[in-house]
């Protein structure tokens, strides 16, 4: 009975122990960023303010500890850390400023949206007369027409300034100075209105002799059109200093200087051009090494700077603009007063046109000299200006009688010369990569190392008269060229420096035009055979001597001589080779005639030796003598008494006799105890001269 009246309350307790408890509410988490500005429509070059404010997930204030702000565009607007907002001058347009926020794992941005209206530009449209100042707070400036500084005056543009060019505007200083002082945080900036399309305004005329125009952190873009020449025109003997210029998308060429003593002033520095329709740079070659370094060329039509101008007259340094310099006009260094050195910097290149050529000094009263100064690393390169160069292009290299300002050559290439002089010049015939000139009184000594001439239709080197190289030449390196790898007369082969290369030419043979030899020196073996296209002469007042090493070969083209001792100027050749490694004196070509060549020729030749020598195929038609001479048909030609002076020596092939004397001299030719072998020719004997030529 007592367990049934409890029974009412089971249920109550059943119901309260089911029921779950209310769950706890969750922390505020930030949830959304919104911005607002102030104003948010405004004028370009005006300021706004901006805030901005967190939410949670309740839509409840939500602290954070700091925004960090930015703006969608900032060639419109730019913020800072603290939601201030300016306008770019010369910008319109709909910018987003946003603000960042983040707390714990979570980040949420929020933006506002400012919408930027043009600012009314500055007009100018009156010439500058006066001194006057135009100001970055009242950009952009807009140049009406044609604006020019005249009287004097000295325009200046501050800090920041933005001039805009209406389509066929310029500014042209006449008479007077244009003063840019741009720095690095505020360039001044020179362009074209509204976006128009490149050489619709004509660009900037420095045109004002010994005034002070400086421009430092200038952009000019988007003008020169063909009939203004470049966007940037330096005439009239003007002189600016430019420094962290730049020059984009001209029309026609970037910078112009033009071939009337105008120049890039000094200390200009950091030139870059891009863009261009025409060249990067074009400037007189007597300019060229007032051209400011630093800056970049690129995507200009060429990247090159083109050189105007027929003369360098005064002594200056090419710098290495890391472009090359593009002669279009045959190019002389030197002057007749003070004599013009132009010096090469490391890694210069220089492109020459068709049939054009580098003539340093004169063969007379022009006087200059040529400094290659290339390094391992950079070394120098004259070569063709063409898409696909080929051999004898251009003229090469002409060095002349300016001996005390020849210069040197270190580390330079010279490739793709060898075009035919014009039938006028007969003072530089060579059709060399170079080529250096002497004369009978002055010579021109050349110091060059680690030199390669290459690829040229005709031979790689010609060395005429007194043109030789200096002591403290060395590695020279001749190859690939049409002929042979060098071209030069009998004296200038002492000349040749030490550690020579020649590998590839058309004819492997080191080439002698005819000549005189007027002093002793030695001609060693160089492994290829001199070939001797003429009459050599060994004799002067002061009697000189030829000696040829073992081993040494010299061939003879048709109709070549050596006349030892003529002429009344005495002179000796010793020929002393050895079993192993004869001296040979043969014809140039195989399958020679008989008599191809004149032979060896002694008149007052006292000194002279000849020992385990091969002469063949001599005795051919004799050189043009004078008065006192004779001839002979023989390999060895005897015209005064020497004694036994040939040894252990062959002769074969001659003309007529194996070996002639005139008459009254001793047949000591002969003389078994000599060891002479007279074979293969028509008469195997030593025969009299007797007819006088």
């Amino acid at each position: 009975m007592k367990f049934s009246k409890a029974l009412p309350w089971l249920p109550s307790l059943l119901v309260l122990a089911g029921c779950p408890s209310e769950p706890e509410p969750k922390p505020p988490q930030l949830d959304k960023v919104s911005v607002t500005c102030t104003p948010t429509t405004l004028e370009a070059g005006q300021g706004a303010q901006c805030s901005a404010s967190a939410t949670d997930q309740n839509g409840q204030p939500f602290t954070v500890s700091s925004y960090t702000w930015s703006s969608g565009d900032e060639t419109l607007a730019k913020v800072d850390a603290s939601g201030k907002v300016a306008t770019v001058v010369v910008s319109s347009g709909t910018v987003a400023i946003r603000a960042s926020a983040s707390a714990g794992d979570t980040t949420r941005q929020g933006e506002a949206s400012l919408s930027v209206t043009p600012k009314p530009p500055t007009v100018h449209s009156t010439p500058v007369t006066a001194a006057e100042t135009w100001r970055a707070a009242n950009n952009p400036h807009l140049v009406s027409a044609a604006l020019v500084v005249d009287g004097g005056a000295t325009l200046t543009l501050e800090a920041g300034t933005v001039v805009r060019f209406a389509p066929g505007a310029e500014l042209r200083v006449a008479h007077g100075s244009l003063r840019a002082p741009g720095t690095p945080e505020a360039p001044i900036l020179l362009q074209a209105q509204n976006g128009a399309t490149r050489g619709s305004w004509n660009g900037v005329v420095l045109a004002s002799k010994d005034s002070a125009s400086t421009l430092e952190h200038v952009t000019l873009s988007g003008c020169g059109p063909q009939s203004a020449g470049a966007c940037l025109v330096i005439r009239d003997g003007a002189a600016p200093v430019l420094k962290d210029v730049s020059v984009r998308d001209s029309a026609s060429t970037g910078v112009l200087v033009a071939s009337d003593g105008s120049s890039f002033g000094a200390g200009s520095i950091r030139l870059s051009v891009s863009g261009s329709e025409g060249p990067a740079v074009r400037i007189d070659a007597n300019q060229a090494g007032t051209l400011p370094t630093g800056g970049a060329f690129t995507s200009n039509k060429p990247d090159a700077v083109e050189l105007t101008g027929a003369r360098v007259s005064r002594t200056q340094t090419w710098p290495n603009p890391g472009i090359a310099f593009i002669v279009n006009e045959e190019l002389t260094v030197g002057d007749k007063t003070t004599p013009a050195i132009l010096t090469l910097a490391a890694g210069t290149v220089v492109r020459f046109g068709a049939n054009l050529g580098l003539f340093v000094g004169s063969t007379g009263d022009i006087h200059g000299g040529l400094v290659l100064d290339g390094t391992a690393e950079a070394p120098i390169l004259l070569t063709a200006h063409a898409d696909a160069p080929q051999p004898g292009h251009w003229r090469g290299v002409h060095v002349m009688t300016s001996a005390a300002y020849a210069g040197r050559i270190s580390h330079a290439t010279i490739e793709y010369a060898g075009a035919e002089p014009k039938p006028d010049d007969f003072t530089t015939p060579g059709q060399g990569n170079l080529n250096l000139y002497g004369n009978l009184i002055q010579a021109t000594a050349f110091i060059a190392t680690d030199l390669v001439v290459r690829r040229s239709s005709e031979p790689g080197l010609v060395l005429v008269d007194g043109g030789g190289f200096a002591a403290g030449s060395a590695r020279l390196t001749s190859r690939e060229n049409g002929t042979y790898p060098i071209l030069m007369q009998p004296g200038n082969v002492r000349t040749l420096p030490p550690e020579l290369t020649f590998q590839n030419n058309g004819i492997n043979a080191l080439a002698l035009h005819d000549g005189e030899l007027y002093d002793t020196q030695t001609w060693p073996n160089m492994g290829m055979p001199y070939l001797l296209r003429g009459t050599m002469i060994v004799g002067f007042t002061t009697p000189p001597t030829l000696t040829l090493a073992p081993g040494t070969e010299i061939q003879l083209a048709q109709g070549a001589a050596i006349l030892i001792g003529a002429r009344g100027r005495p002179g000796a050749l010793k020929a002393v080779g050895t079993t192993d490694a004869p001296i040979r004196f043969v014809p140039d070509i195989p399958n020679a005639p008989n008599g191809h060549w004149a032979g060896l020729h002694f008149w007052d030749a006292t000194g002279s030796r000849l020992d385990h020598v091969l002469v063949s195929h001599g005795g051919g038609e004799s050189p043009p003598y004078q008065e006192d001479a004779v001839y002979g048909l023989g390999n060895v030609n005897v015209h005064r008494e020497l004694g036994k002076f040939m040894t252990n020596s062959t002769m074969s092939k001659a003309k007529e006799c194996a070996a002639t004397r005139d008459s009254g001299l001793n047949d000591y030719l002969e003389d078994p105890s000599l060891n002479n072998n007279f074979a293969d020719n028509p008469i195997d004997a030593l025969c009299w001269n007797t007819a006088p030529r």
